[in-house]
Formats: C-alpha cells, structure tokens, sequence
C-alpha cells in the first residue's frame, strides 16, 4: 500500500511538469509486489430459492402482489387530486 502511494506521486509529480512527454518512465514491477493467499476455512452463505420463501410463507414479505399495485395507484391519485386541487385554490 505505502509503495502503491510512492507510485503515484512520482506518475503525478511527473506529469504535472511542462513537458509531459519528457517523463520519466517507472518501473510499476519494481515498485508493487502483489501476493494471494488462500484461507484453509470457508464460509459458506446459502441462497433461499423461490420456494423456499413461498413454503415459508415469505413470499408477502419479499415481494409486491396485484393489491400491493393497485393501493400504490390509488394512491398515487389521491395525492395527485389534493396537489391539483391546492393548485387551483392558489390561483
């Protein structure tokens, strides 16, 4: 990490002179090792299917149902009337 930031220093230090095309070129292998390791122990999150939720009964929960949208729509249009109608009683 401390040499990642060293890096770009010196690229943005570089590139701010007049001339940007006489920059010095960096060696971005010499500077940066990189490494991966692996743990012996996993963690495992197992995913719900569809029915799972449904066998669970948290299918209402999860998601919307044809009621759900036809409250939304309602409303939706109850407010629209009230703001119509606040804006007639302004004129």
């Amino acid at each position: 990490m401390y040499m990642d930031r060293i890096l770009i220093k010196k690229l943005l230090y570089n590139c701010q002179e007049k001339n940007i095309n006489n920059y010095k070129k960096i060696q971005i292998s010499d500077t940066i090792k990189k490494k991966v390791k692996f743990d012996d122990i996993i963690k495992v999150i197992l995913i719900p299917s569809k029915e799972e939720y449904f066998n669970y009964s948290l299918n209402d929960l999860l998601w919307w149902n044809e009621r759900d949208y036809y409250l939304f729509k309602k409303d939706f249009l109850l407010e629209l009337n009230i703001v119509i109608k606040n804006k007639q009683y302004e004129k």
